[in-house]
């Protein structure tokens, strides 16, 4: 146990571990992106329709769901480096298969593949940084890890913007390869050798899905407030792409630029809302980051008819919503569990995932059905409204496993 009069970040292993964890997310992070960015312009290369591109994005995202609880135990028993760096690797090379797809049904094959290797990635990250660190620090660590994961949002807009102007779509694929022989690297040369259960142990075996960490509050008010959350923010990063380029005629490089205000605001607020957590528990935090958002979704389809500087403060009060919720929840699901299931317990995170998922479908639906922007907002604001409600019933407090 680390002295509390001592800094953990004094210890360069662990700035190594966060930094090699915080590449993992911030690459799955700046996929996601790219290619949300990017749908109108595969759409339009592929001639596919609002709800034949939202296969690709919800292949990626449903891979990712069904395989994180897996990937989850396979790091409790095998060691979740292995995990994490087999998955690094495989993103790049199934990025590279995305890049050279030659149409919709291979583009689908491949995706649900790099989807796999991201389940990988997000399964064992936390767990890795969480056990590296004191549980005094683990709301502010997550923070961090957080924070990482939004630089790939703040980028995912923006870059992608640039290269699917300048390369065309199928460039982003091969910077995600890229930066993934970076990853596997990094996580290879320094992350700490971890074997999950010794040779020979004979231990009891969890269920895949920890059903009995549902009847602790703590984790189950998190695993309904990440739902909630990520459903409504993927309402809003699949539709105002679209919004943008077919409705107001932008370009996808002018698109980006204007979307990566919402997440600067998340990469800022994160760790913020981690300190928030440790002072003053999960209760109030949650309560009004939801609220916020609310307001936030009402808000941005009079934006999107108004000026580009309306849209960058509205998204920018998205971002504040996200970015306070996101730490506080999170640290109280992975506060409900003990030691030795946190990969485990990190396999929660499916339900962020199930969220992403049902935000797509639902957006899709909704704009297929009324072609409208300003319905899907409404839905997004509704089911923020519920998140607050639920926010509103948890414990304050974030139980600390041992």
């Amino acid at each position: 146990m680390a002295n509390a009069t001592v800094s953990p970040w004094t210890n360069r292993a662990r700035v190594r571990t966060v930094a090699a964890c915080g590449l993992g997310s911030f690459t799955a992070a700046l996929s996601t992106n790219l290619v949300n960015i990017s749908a109108p312009a595969m759409a339009k290369d592929l001639a596919l329709t609002t709800g034949q591109i939202s296969r690709i994005l919800t292949v990626y995202l449903l891979a990712i769901t069904v395989l994180l609880p897996v990937f989850g135990r396979l790091g409790d028993t095998a060691g979740c480096k292995k995990v994490f760096v087999v998955g690094f690797a495989g993103f790049g090379v199934f990025a590279l298969a995305c890049a050279h797809a030659s149409g919709i049904a291979s583009l689908i094959v491949a995706r649900c593949f790099q989807g796999a290797a991201a389940a990988m990635l997000m399964a064992t990250a936390a767990p890795i940084v969480l056990r590296a660190f004191p549980p005094t620090h683990r709301a502010r660590v997550l923070g961090m890890l957080l924070s990482l994961t939004y630089v790939g949002l703040v980028l995912g807009p923006m870059l992608g913007g640039i290269i699917v102007g300048a390369l065309g779509w199928r460039a982003i694929f091969v910077l995600l390869a890229a930066i993934s022989v970076l990853g596997t690297l990094l996580a290879a040369l320094w992350l700490e050798r971890d074997s999950g259960a010794a040779p020979g142990q004979k231990r009891a075996r969890p269920p895949l899905i920890p059903v009995a960490l549902l009847r602790v509050p703590p984790f189950a008010f998190g695993i309904a407030g990440a739902l909630l959350l990520y459903t409504t923010t993927f309402m809003l990063s699949f539709s105002l792409p679209f919004e943008l380029q077919h409705t107001r005629g932008m370009s996808a490089r002018a698109a980006g630029l204007l979307m990566t205000s919402q997440p600067v605001v998340m990469a800022v607020i994160a760790p913020f809302g981690g300190w928030l957590a440790d002072r003053f528990g999960t209760r109030a935090p949650c309560a009004f980051a939801m609220f916020i958002l609310a307001c936030a979704y009402l808000l941005l389809p009079h934006a999107v008819d108004g000026s580009n500087q309306g849209i960058v403060l509205v998204l920018g009060l998205v971002g504040l919503g996200a970015g306070t919720f996101i730490a506080p929840n999170n640290a109280s699901i992975m506060g409900a569990a003990p030691k030795e299931q946190q990969a485990t317990a990190a396999a929660a995170a499916m339900a962020r995932n199930i969220g992403m998922t049902c935000g797509v479908a639902l957006a899709a639906s909704l704009f297929q059905r009324t072609g409208e922007f300003r319905m899907v907002m409404l839905g997004a604001a509704v089911l923020a409204i519920v998140g607050a409600t639920v926010a509103l019933f948890r414990k304050s407090a974030i139980p600390m496993a041992a």
